[in-house]
């Protein structure tokens, strides 16, 4: 989760007048294949730390 993904979220729930937006973490990034991945537990950690108070 980076700032980017925060300011999309955000724009997405602005223009398109929604109530509520569901953000999902993958469980491999696409982009670092050969890492091993955070745990579930981990990433719905970072998730709430990433979008807490929004």
């Amino acid at each position: 989760v980076h700032n980017a993904h925060v300011l999309v979220a955000r724009a997405a729930l602005e223009e398109l007048s929604l109530d509520r937006l569901f953000i999902v973490p993958a469980a491999r990034s696409p982009f670092k294949p050969e890492q091993q991945p955070a745990s579930a537990k981990v990433r719905l950690r970072l998730l709430r730390l990433a979008f807490a108070g929004q």
